[in-house]
């Protein structure tokens, strides 16, 4: 079972008796203020595989597979019509198998299959069509294996690999959307791994 609590309620899944499977239901914290909040996909002994819920900005974001997208990051207010697809990034009933890794306040970043530039770090305010991703090694059969490691200062860094210089940090700047690369030697990248984790 998932649940997220956010300002005003909480988000939770639950298995639907008439053959709905798992569904999204959202509580008020009132004693009658239970509501389905969408049934996805919308046909019997369909289930959505709901998973991996992360509040933000009180709202939810969550992966699903409504049988026509395959495995993608959603949104939700709480509300139907607020329910929505943030993006399908692997076109067609194929899966992004999106990964929430961090969030800071203003944006949710993401690890996901990018029919471009493989598995990689993206970023978005939870904005349909507000989206960045970071072809740190390019080429889409290629995965930088991106792990974030903090934001200070309205940048992010995160570790990631070229497939030249080996695992190094990088930066993503908020407004600029600068990306860098800081060059350290690999033992300091792996050092600085071990004291986050």
């Amino acid at each position: 079972d998932q649940w997220a609590a956010v300002r005003g309620g909480a988000y939770f899944t639950l298995h639907n008796a008439y053959g709905r499977g798992d569904e999204l239901w959202f509580w008020n914290g009132e004693m009658n203020g239970v509501h389905l909040v969408r049934d996805m996909p919308p046909a019997l002994y369909a289930d959505a595989q709901l998973a991996d819920f992360v509040a933000f900005n009180e709202r939810l974001l969550f992966t699903a597979d409504d049988g026509i997208h395959g495995r993608e990051l959603w949104v939700s207010d709480g509300t139907f019509d607020g329910t929505t697809l943030l993006f399908d990034l692997m076109p067609g009933s194929a899966s992004s198998n999106p990964q929430v890794v961090h969030t800071n306040g203003r944006y949710t970043f993401f690890v996901a299959d990018h029919p471009q530039f493989g598995r990689e770090l993206c970023r978005t305010s939870a904005v349909v069509g507000d989206l960045l991703c970071v072809d740190s090694w390019s080429g889409p059969l290629a995965t930088g294996d991106p792990q974030v490691l903090a934001t200070h200062d309205f940048v992010t860094y995160f570790a990631a690999a070229d497939g030249q210089r080996g695992r190094e940090v990088w930066y993503l700047a908020e407004g600029s959307n600068e990306v860098g690369v800081i060059d350290l030697v690999a033992e300091d990248v792996d050092d600085l791994l071990h004291q986050i984790d």
